[in-house]
């Protein structure tokens, strides 16, 4: 061996030249990574909301809404109760009243001094929301004494019925001893 020992670097080995390769360290940078594998992902749509039943909001929003009745009660010609009554949703209105007192006619005539007369009138209006809002339920209780001094007592008359009413349109319910309930929906 003729070059032992000695630097081969620029010169020519047997004809060739030799190339200096500088080797530095690799830095994470440096390293070229492979792509990631291709994979096919198969993408599921969301699921569908959920059916909204629009009768029902719509009756909701219906029922939210402020409903004014005028309302008048007579009862043997003579008025017992006159006013508006506000409604909404299903909260209804109620009016009610209880008259206590010494049955002067009566009771003097029959003698007795602890006869007591005894008078009322108790109804209520709601809106009946299952017939898209036109339909009220009227439930009316009247109470008044009995005329024939002979028969003493109270008597009671009633009416529950369901009362179609549109918007401005007048409706008048009569039930017995000459009750009647006039009922009127503001626009």
């Amino acid at each position: 061996m003729r070059n032992a020992g000695k630097s081969t670097v620029g010169k020519v080995f047997l004809g060739v030249p030799l190339a200096v390769i500088a080797i530095s360290p690799l830095t994470a940078q440096d390293i070229v990574q492979p792509p990631p594998p291709i994979r096919t992902v198969e993408t599921i749509p969301p699921p569908a909301p959920p059916a909204i039943n629009t009768a029902r909001t719509d009756r909701r929003s219906e029922a939210e809404r402020r409903e004014t009745v005028f309302v008048r009660v007579t009862g043997d010609g003579k008025e017992l109760w006159a006013g508006d009554l506000v409604l909404q949703g299903y909260r209804g209105a109620s009016v009610k009243y209880e008259v206590n007192q010494v049955d002067v006619v009566c009771g003097e005539s029959l003698g007795q001094r602890r006869s007591n007369q005894r008078t009322g009138l108790d109804f209520s209006l709601r809106n009946n929301n299952r017939q898209e809002g036109d339909l009220f339920s009227l439930n009316v209780r009247w109470n008044r004494q009995s005329a024939d001094c002979s028969a003493p007592g109270t008597k009671s008359v009633g009416l529950d019925v369901q009362v179609s009413l549109t918007p401005g349109e007048r409706a008048r319910v009569s039930g017995d001893g000459g009750l009647q309930v006039e009922l009127m929906r503001r626009r």
